[in-house]
């Protein structure tokens, strides 16, 4: 089978347009409402793209939207669904079982985190792995995995990154569940996806923002 189910989208400061912006007021005005309590304009414009990709590849209204203690979206109709953002762009994936997906650019100024993100095992994989990853790349890369796996397994417990162990393994377990690990290189940025099901081949789509 084939993931198909990832969609990314650009966004500028200031290109919703007006049709898109009636689109959002009409089908998920809840999230249209709760926007405008973010200071800046690329979060507002985050939060209301990624509304629309739940929205058009769910197709079902807000008020089946539920939200767990840390704010994490999700529906009661054995539909899994995540979504997440970076600079300017927006990725979304869903499937019939569990599934977390993250997406981070990679920078190297993000190497501060290292002792946050990681143990010494991890560590030593980050500086001195051969694999065709750069060592900024390693660490966002174990990043997204580690936060994809939270994402997945829904957990409200606050669980800190370095606590959570990633070997170099295709699947991972993670509070007793076995997950399956995909990771991309796209546009600068590291995407990681956490999949109870095992999928042979992952491919991002283009989503088209206003169906």
């Amino acid at each position: 089978n084939n993931l198909s189910h990832i969609a990314t989208r650009p966004f500028l400061k200031n290109n919703i347009s007006d049709n898109e912006l009636e689109y959002i007021k009409e089908h998920i005005p809840v999230r249209y409402n709760d926007s405008l309590k973010f200071l800046s304009e690329d979060a507002r414009n985050s939060s209301l793209i990624a509304g629309i990709l739940i929205y058009n590849n769910l197709g079902i209204g807000e008020d089946k939207l539920k939200y767990n203690s840390l704010h994490k979206p999700y529906i009661e109709e054995g539909l899994y669904f995540n979504v997440s953002h970076s600079k300017e762009y927006i990725v979304f994936v869903k499937s019939e079982n569990k599934i977390g997906i993250d997406i981070e650019l990679v920078d190297e100024r993000n190497m501060s985190i290292l002792g946050y993100v990681c143990d010494e095992d991890e560590k030593e994989y980050i500086k001195n792995s051969k694999d065709d990853f750069t060592s900024i790349e390693r660490l966002t890369k174990l990043w997204t995995i580690k936060e994809s796996l939270f994402k997945a397994s829904g957990t409200e417990r606050r669980i800190e990154p370095r606590d959570i162990k990633v070997s170099g393994d295709k699947q991972i377990s993670f509070l007793d569940e076995i997950y399956n690990i995909y990771t991309l290189k796209e546009f600068g940025h590291i995407i990681s996806i956490a999949s109870a099901t095992k999928y042979e081949d992952i491919k991002l789509v283009k989503d088209k923002v206003i169906y």
